[in-house]
């Protein structure tokens, strides 16, 4: 089941103007989604259509965009949202309706309302973390749970439980850490943030390098202070051959996700290949490897001074034995689709109807393809009469 209510961030309004010239949030309209996600929390491309099908665009999920809970295999979720005063309310998920749900709050109502959760629990004894066993959670696993609480995006949990473990230990040897990871939380979940902005800049100050400066710094980088985020990149990438495994393993998939999300919102192909090239350091999975390539191809494609590129990637990808294949000629069928090179687009099409007959894969847009075989095929022969 997907999340109901979120809010149309700038990095998706930004990809629609960019690929169609539209802007639906400024107005009230109602636009067909569809994505696919996986048990791995793979976030695959979300395409939008709206104007009857006739325009669309094809772009990252923003971060509000979750599976409630992960399915166990890929699954293809399609919904529709009705769009107004630059909110957005899904209506309807599959076959069931959501008519009458609120719109998306404002971030000023968002704040509030995280200020009323907070205040509901405050005056309540704060659930501690479960044992594993029939003895108590060691401070370590106490901090592996909660910091599994932390990156799946439950910040409010993580805000108050790190303020209890951060308690229980004053002195430990793991302080730095739980006070990085509770500022994080806090700060998302927009709780005290004076106070946890002062914690990370003592954290982030001069000293040696450890996880916890390379926390602090990542999340000062995140809100606007570039050089401290250049800096964070770079000491996480140092933890990697720690011998702690846990830490270890926590800044490779910090890491990963970090320049992953970076890779996402970038639309210049140098910086583009320089993310990738960084990210093809990290020893990435086959699935991995050939996600970030894909998005480096859709980069160039759509950038002017790179498309020819951009084409010759996809091309490349599109032919490897993976299934997946077909999903870089699919966004390369949908560019030549755009530009009104139907014959090319026709071409690729078929080829992707082959494939998905011959490998059993079926991709999320499946249902799309023969509407657009006969979409290109009406065109081209409207193009021949002339």
């Amino acid at each position: 089941m997907l999340a109901f209510e979120f809010s149309a961030g700038e990095a998706l309004r930004d990809c629609m103007r960019e690929k169609v010239g539209d802007d639906v949030f400024n107005t009230e309209i109602l636009v067909n989604a569809s994505v696919m996600m996986g048990a791995d929390a793979t976030r695959y491309p979300i395409e939008l259509t709206w104007d009857k099908g006739q325009k669309r665009a094809l772009c990252q999920p923003p971060p509000w965009f979750t599976g409630v809970p992960a399915p166990s295999k890929l699954e293809t979720y399609t919904f529709a949202i009705r769009c107004r005063d630059r909110k957005a309310q899904i209506v309807q998920q599959g076959g069931r309706d959501f008519e009458g749900l609120p719109f998306a709050l404002t971030p000023d109502e968002q704040i509030e309302k995280r200020a009323a959760d907070l205040r509901a629990i405050d005056g309540r004894p704060t659930p501690s973390a479960q044992p594993t066993s029939d003895r108590p959670m060691t401070e370590v696993e106490e901090l592996e749970h909660l910091s599994k609480e932390l990156w799946r995006g439950a910040t409010q949990t993580a805000c108050i439980q790190l303020g209890v473990l951060e308690d229980k230990h004053p002195s430990s040897a793991l302080l730095g850490e739980i006070k990085a990871k509770r500022a994080r939380a806090c700060i998302a979940f927009r709780f005290e943030t004076g106070r946890q902005q002062a914690d990370l800049r003592t954290l982030a100050g001069e000293g040696p390098a450890d996880y916890a400066q390379a926390l602090a710094n990542l999340t000062l980088g995140e809100q606007g202070e570039l050089q401290r985020y250049s800096k964070a990149l770079d000491e996480l990438e140092a933890l990697i051959p720690a011998a702690d495994a846990r830490i270890s393993a926590e800044a490779k998939s910090l890491l990963l996700a970090t320049l992953r999300f970076r890779l996402s919102r970038t639309s210049e192909p140098t910086e583009a290949a320089q993310l990738v090239n960084r990210l093809e350091r990290l020893s990435l999975s086959e699935q991995d490897a050939f996600d970030v390539r894909l998005e480096l191809a859709r980069i160039r494609l759509w950038h002017k001074e790179s498309s020819r590129e951009g084409e010759l990637d996809l091309m490349q990808l599109g032919q490897i034995s993976s299934p997946q294949a077909v999903r870089a000629l699919w966004e390369l069928g949908g560019y030549f689709h755009s530009r009104g090179d139907y014959e090319q687009a026709l071409g690729l099409y078929r080829t992707i109807a082959t494939k998905v007959k011959e490998t059993g894969f079926h991709p999320w847009f499946e249902r799309d393809l023969s509407k657009r075989i006969e979409e290109a095929s009406d065109h081209r022969g409207i193009a021949s009469k002339h």
